[in-house]
């Protein structure tokens, strides 16, 4: 079972329906919106002065959106963080900023960066992931049955691939719903945050509320819906959209 999930807990996420308890594994996606130190507003001292009035901290968002999850998982099933493209914003963060410009967040990224390069001097080749580091750091024996995926694992469920978020295209191209049905398996992905199926190829949508909506989407029409994607056993896909926080309808009252 596949659900989307989008925004830092601290701007509002709604938790997942719960439809059935026999629906498993769950596989979440851009569970980190990382608006603390987002790198599109790097430069946008407004975006600063309203994080420093929230109190908002890489430490915060990192912490309250793995909370979400540990939250909202089936405890006697295993669940899946996707390597997703917001989750990424923290390594880039690491990568691109300079902690002298940034007391409040140094020590994260001191920390995050120590364990980064310890990392590549036992092997060179291999690609460290600090969110996950720092998620195991915070919560500890908390995060038992969740795991978090890295680029090249792959997650079958039913002959559906389940473990990319969609950003990635093939041959490094963009990830988008038109290329990703180029793929030879049917997969069930978590990046355009609007729901869609054709193919094989199944997108599901968010989790994120709708007011406020993120910054970056406000303005103009939208596709974002409340959507999760379920694979069936016998391999199926489909949607369960959320409306007014119900998936099923009412159903008529008895007299």
């Amino acid at each position: 079972m596949g659900k989307g999930s989008h925004g830092s807990n601290l701007n509002g996420n709604y938790a997942p329906i719960r439809l059935s308890s026999g629906w498993k594994p769950t596989i979440w996606h851009d569970i980190l919106d990382f608006h603390a130190k987002n790198p599109h507003d790097a430069h946008n001292p407004w975006h600063s002065f309203e994080t420093k009035v929230r109190g908002l901290t890489v430490r915060k968002e990192l912490s309250a959106s793995v909370s979400f999850v540990i939250g909202n998982r089936y405890k006697d099933a295993t669940s899946y963080v996707a390597k997703a493209n917001h989750d990424e914003m923290f390594d880039r963060f690491l990568r691109d900023s300079d902690w002298r410009n940034d007391p409040t967040n140094a020590e994260i990224y001191l920390d995050a960066n120590q364990f980064v390069l310890s990392e590549l001097r036992k092997d060179p080749s291999r690609s460290p992931d600090p969110f996950k580091y720092c998620a195991e750091k915070l919560f500890g024996a908390k995060l038992k049955g969740i795991n978090f995926l890295q680029k090249s694992d792959s997650l079958v469920v039913a002959g559906v691939e389940l473990a990319p978020h969609g950003h990635q295209g093939p041959n490094g191209a963009r990830g988008n719903h038109r290329n990703g049905i180029r793929t030879a398996r049917r997969q069930v992905s978590g990046h355009e945050h609007s729901p869609a199926s054709r193919e094989g190829y199944l997108t599901v949508g968010t989790c994120h509320r709708f007011v406020p909506m993120p910054k970056y989407a406000r303005g103009g029409a939208s596709g974002w819906a409340h959507t999760h994607g379920i694979v069936y056993p016998n391999g199926k896909t489909a949607h369960v959209f959320i409306h007014a926080g119900r998936a099923r309808a009412l159903g008529r009252k008895r007299a």
